[in-house]
Formats: C-alpha cells, structure tokens, sequence
C-alpha cells in the first residue's frame, strides 16, 4: 500500500470515528402567502367588493392545506374582516370587503397565524357615487289615487342613483303640488339608500288630476325633476239639497207625480262622483215606495220616486240617507 493511501484512511478514520464534527440541521422552509384574487378592484363608497378577497398559501410553489389566516381592515376604514384556513388548493379566503366611507385606496391585510407569520395587503379604490338619475319609486298599492282634502294613504318617494343603479346619498330634493292645492311635507335630502320621501300628502279640494313633482338643484342629474300623476276623486257626502219635487199635495193612497231630484255634495261643494246606493225608509204616514227602497246616486244625483201616499188624509214623510247625511222628503196627502 502506498504512503499516500495509507495516510487519507487514517485521517478518515480520525474524522469518522472521532464524533468531532456534526452537519448542521437544515433551514426550515418558510411558508409564503400571496393574493389570489380580490386585489386591484374598485367599487363605491360603504359597498362591498365584487369579488371575495382569497389569498394562497405555499411551500417551495406548493399549496399547504390547514393553514390559518386571519383578515384585518388596513386603511380605509372599511369592514369585513374575519379568520380562514386554507383548502387543499392552499386558498383561503372571506365572502365580504366591505369598503369604507371616504374615497381612495382600502387596504385589507392577510396574516399567517403562527410560523414566520408571513403576510399580503390587498387593495381596493373606494370612489364617492355621484347622483346621475332621478327615479320615481311606484308603489302599485297606491295608484288608485286620493280623495279631496285627506292625506294621501301612500308616501311618494323619489330615487337618486349613478347611472348603473347605485343609490346615492345627500342629494337635495325639492317637492311641490300643482293647482290642485296639495300641501306636502317631505324629506329634502336623499338618505343612504338614495330615497327622498314625501310622507304627507294632503291633496287639494278640486277633484280631477293632481301632479305631485320631485326636483334636484343638484347638477349632473338627468332628469332633474320626476312626478306622479294621481286622480283624486270628491270625498263623501256632507250636504244634501233638494232640486225638484218638493211641497207635492195628493190624495190618500195616491201616486207621487213628481219624483223628488236630490243633490249630493262633499265637504268642499264637490258634487259627488260614481254610483252609490240611497237608504229610503218611510218614517210617516203609512204610505211604501217602489222599487223596493232602493235608490242610486251617480256623479251626486239621485231620484225618489214610486211613492204611495198613506190611506189617511195628512202628512207623508220619506227619509233618505247617504252615509251620514240625512234629509225627509215631505208630500201632504188631503
């Protein structure tokens, strides 16, 4: 064996049998998180994101599953954060950022719990809508429309939103009612879901077609104002007169010559409109009306007729009634 040889295996040996020297322990992996999706969006002040942030974590490119997460709000000012433990896919992510209220960048920053709490900020651009249209809010329960002089049994509500629907806040609304004489108290600013109310319509005392309109000073908005149209009808019957057929003198048991022609008016001197229907009882005399005691008023006149007069000589008295409006109806039998 040469001297060379002989000298490499007892400086191996020396080394190996020795135990002086020991290989290091290998520098763990770190783990890495970056964004998956969610980064980069935009959306209005106060609302979420359209697509839920998610973040993935890996080892040397390779998802780690059962990882937890945690999601804190950074600037901005918004809300949504929360915890998650990533998936196979090594994703982990939470269903709502919800912007905050003033414009410019959001940011939400997503944490590794435990290890080198490794950690990625995502952002997102809050932009203040700004109001474009004016929306009239129809309430189908309410179309039907209104009566003279009573409040409206329905709020009208105008809406302002951008052009692709958002609502917006704090828009000034002015309301007015037309010649019809409505008197209306309402909201003269758009609240957070973009409604101004007018909450107290009284209409008019003229029936017929009644406007009642919202209109913005603001600039930008097309169309500047919206209006409903409703039709308002008379109220009920507050005053009776009669037009024809008083102060009839027949014989015992005879027929009524002339029919009595009764108008019926509303608080307001309105003549009433549609049909309805007349009680007529005989109260005096002893004589009975025909057709049955049933009569009609329509657009706020009615007729009485088919009246026998009792078999004694004297007074004969028909009362008629309309809701709480009463009047007797005099003929005199000689």
């Amino acid at each position: 064996m040469s001297r060379p040889l002989v000298a490499f295996l007892c400086a191996f040996t020396v080394v190996g049998c020795g135990g002086a020297d020991v290989l290091p322990e290998p520098e763990p992996i770190p783990l890495a998180i970056a964004a998956a999706a969610g980064d980069g969006q935009s959306a209005y002040t106060g609302q979420a994101v359209a697509v839920a942030p998610a973040v993935r974590v890996t080892k040397s490119g390779y998802p780690v599953q059962g990882v937890r997460v945690v999601f804190a709000v950074g600037a901005g000012g918004g809300a949504g954060g929360g915890q998650a433990v990533t998936g196979a896919d090594g994703i982990a992510s939470i269903h709502r950022w919800e912007l905050g209220p003033g414009a410019g960048v959001n940011e939400l920053v997503a944490t590794i719990v435990g290890g080198n709490e490794a950690s990625v900020t995502l952002r997102a651009t809050a932009i203040v809508p700004i109001a474009e249209r004016m929306l009239p809010v129809i309430d189908p329960a309410g179309l039907a429309g209104g009566t003279v002089g009573v409040v409206s049994p329905r709020a009208f509500v105008a809406e302002a939103t951008t052009f692709d629907g958002y609502p917006v806040a704090g828009v000034p609304v002015a309301w007015e009612g037309d010649a019809g004489g409505a008197v209306i108290t309402a909201e003269s600013m758009t609240d957070r879901d973009g409604y101004a109310r007018a909450t107290h319509v009284r209409f008019g005392t003229l029936p017929g077609l009644h406007r009642v309109t919202a209109r913005t000073s603001q600039g930008g908005v097309s169309p500047t104002e919206v209006g409903w149209d409703v039709r308002v009808v008379p109220g009920p019957a507050s005053q009776v007169r009669i037009l024809a057929g008083a102060g009839q003198v027949l014989k015992p048991r005879g027929f009524l010559q002339t029919a009595f022609l009764l108008e019926f008016r509303d608080n307001f001197g309105n003549l009433l409109a549609g049909t309805q229907v007349l009680d007529a009882q005989v109260i005096e005399g002893g004589g009975f009306l025909r057709p049955e005691n049933r009569y009609e008023v329509v657009d706020g006149r009615a007729s009485v007729c088919c009246w026998f007069m009792g078999p004694s000589p004297g007074r004969n008295v028909v009362r008629v009634s309309l809701g709480s409006v009463l009047i007797d109806l005099e003929a005199t039998a000689i």
